[in-house]
């Protein structure tokens, strides 16, 4: 699968979980990007369609080297503290990061993102 098809991917699945959101105000949100992702993820909320689609969004990049990146995230979602927003994971480290058990269930209220399957 090529690289703009997966970041493609990424761009709708961000989009979708940001619009299961209720944005009050204006509100910021951290996305956690590994080296490699940062100028891909900034185009995205930088462009004119996302945007319009979400005017009260502002969003920061926290762009880590690949092993700091996950090694922070596993370790805080290992001793239940918060991560950024949104996260990015390698395919190859999926595996480590669902063992730590400290994911949450979209499906279930209060976000019932169940209608996005």
């Amino acid at each position: 699968m090529s690289k703009t098809i997966i970041m493609i991917c990424l761009g709708i699945m961000i989009i979708n979980l940001i619009a299961g959101c209720t944005v009050e105000e204006s509100e910021t949100i951290t996305i956690g990007v590994f080296e490699g992702l940062e100028t891909a993820y900034t185009e995205m909320v930088n462009s004119e369609g996302f945007k319009s689609a979400f005017p009260d969004v502002n969003v920061r990049i926290q762009c880590e080297t690949f092993e700091d990146h996950h090694n922070r995230l596993i370790v805080q979602l290992t001793e239940g503290q918060g991560t950024c927003e949104i996260e990015t994971v390698e395919i190859e480290m999926l595996g480590r990061v669902i063992a730590t058990e400290g994911l949450t269930d979209l499906s279930l209220p209060p976000f019932k993102a169940s209608y996005l399957s």
